[in-house]
């Protein structure tokens, strides 16, 4: 599908109502008891991103600058193409063991883990990515490579524990193929709401 591998800009995601969502469904059994069922095995990613009035063109005001925001918008076509964002509430990873792909000695995928929940990541960020194998820092130069989906090829299957160091983004779009803005006056207007929702990769 469409992706556009660039990031929503740090200062348009500050001040953006984030967080992960899970599909749980819930059947209430007739004596109160309930019995909960996990539909998804990962999270998505959502956001918020709302402004009161804001300048339309003023490049002095580069936080809330509803000029930047709006040619963002429309360069992904509302809900088309996909995107990075950075949330700034989570966006590191230090000492993260790389899962095995299944059946691939030679391929591990960036993760996360959070207690017993362990979140793929997709979208690590260039330059920031540090391999261990056995705590030891394995460089990359004709040893390992790491693809756009955050798979790490070694040249070689390691002969112990991958883990790794690594900034990443959230692969995410827009949704909603409508922009609602109010032009309060001449050189002024406001967006009341864009959300983002994370896509599955």
């Amino acid at each position: 599908m469409a992706f556009d591998n660039v990031r929503l800009p740090e200062d348009i995601e500050r001040g953006a109502m984030v967080g992960p969502t899970f599909q749980t469904g819930i059947v209430t059994l007739s004596g109160g008891s309930e019995q909960r069922n996990a539909a998804w095995d990962q999270e998505r990613l959502q956001a918020d991103i709302s402004y009161g009035i804001m300048r339309k063109d003023d490049p002095d005001d580069i936080e809330n600058s509803f000029a930047r925001i709006m040619s963002f918008y429309r360069a992904r076509r509302g809900r088309w193409r996909g995107f990075r964002f950075r949330d700034l509430s989570d966006f590191e990873a230090v000492n993260e063991r790389a899962v095995q792909l299944e059946d691939e000695p030679t391929k591990f995928q960036l993760c996360k883990s959070y207690e017993d929940y362990v979140r793929r990541i997709t979208r690590a960020v260039y330059g920031t990515l540090i391999v261990y194998v056995n705590g030891q820092i394995v460089n990359p130069q004709g040893n390992w490579n790491v693809s756009e989906l955050g798979v790490i090829t070694f040249l070689t299957a390691p002969p112990g524990l991958v883990t790794a160091d690594f900034e990443f983004d959230v692969p995410m779009r827009f949704d909603s193929d409508v922009a609602s803005v109010a032009i309060e006056w001449q050189d002024a207007g406001s967006i009341s709401s864009i959300k983002l929702i994370q896509i599955r990769e």
